[in-house]
């Protein structure tokens, strides 16, 4: 994971990938709105909004963004069509020993190590609160998921969220781009290229017809000039939690694997 600039160019090109079957809700804050005007510099299409897959999903959780807009196209029509997470951009504790405040704070234990043998040791985590909402804005339920930072020697960072399984149904088989078993649970890998181009960007057909159609490529608009970044994440459920990882840095998939077995061992 790297700097918070980073991960709105990546929010604000994931809103771009609009589709016509959600709705924004009207609660989300102003710094959202300010974020995505000043990202697209008025590219973004008639407010409709949804999250393309799993992966981005949480990412954007992860980055702790005030309050974040996350459309799904995975419910049942005039029920729930959106989340809105939010959090502080702060870890409230920086001691492994308190993880247990979190957990009791959301209601669920989650598997945890406090390092792990490629490096990364924890160093901070906090609550995100979400809510799933109906398209007039309605808040259908809610939940929390507790965010832990780990980083190694080098620098490289990721975060290890968990939620309950029960929260909100989710498919992490879809669009993964390597699925392995472990410990008889199936954990899913996700590897996403981002191409972040300046506001005033246009697309060639070729780029959008590829950020639209190839679940493992995302154009998000906001850098000064255009560069290419790639994005790692995997995901599993065991014990009615559901875990993802995720990560900005390069940690290959054999790491995170590696990491996802540590935490089923």
């Amino acid at each position: 994971m790297r700097s918070n600039a980073e991960f709105d160019r990546f929010i604000s090109g994931e809103l771009k990938r609009a589709a016509d079957s959600v709705e924004a809700p009207s609660r989300c804050k102003a710094e959202i709105d300010e974020r995505i005007a000043s990202a697209e510099s008025g590219r973004q299409k008639g407010g409709t909004l949804q999250m393309k897959k799993w992966t981005v999903r949480k990412i954007v959780t992860a980055a702790a963004t005030c309050c974040l807009l996350i459309g799904t196209g995975v419910f049942a029509a005039g029920k729930l069509t959106s989340i809105v997470s939010h959090g502080g951009s702060e870890p409230s504790i920086t001691e492994y020993e308190k993880v247990s405040e979190l957990e009791a704070e959301a209601g669920f234990k989650m598997r945890t190590e406090e390092d792990f043998t490629n490096g990364f040791v924890f160093t901070g985590g906090g609550i995100t609160n979400t809510e799933g909402q109906d398209e007039q804005g309605s808040m259908l339920s809610n939940w929390k998921m507790i965010s832990l930072t780990y980083k190694d020697k080098g620098g490289r960072t990721l975060t290890i969220d968990a939620e309950p399984e029960s929260a909100i149904e989710q498919d992490l088989s879809a669009d993964a781009t390597e699925k392995r078993t472990i410990q008889g649970t199936e954990v899913y890998y996700n590897y996403t290229e981002m191409y972040l181009v300046p506001p005033t960007y246009k697309p060639t057909a070729e780029e959008e017809e590829r950020n639209q159609n190839d679940p493992h490529f995302n154009i998000a608009y906001g850098s000064d000039a255009p560069e290419t970044r790639f994005i790692s994440s995997l995901a599993f459920a065991k014990d009615g939690v559901r875990y993802y990882i995720t990560t900005f840095d390069e940690v290959s998939a054999e790491e995170l694997f590696g990491m996802a077995e540590e935490l089923l061992d």
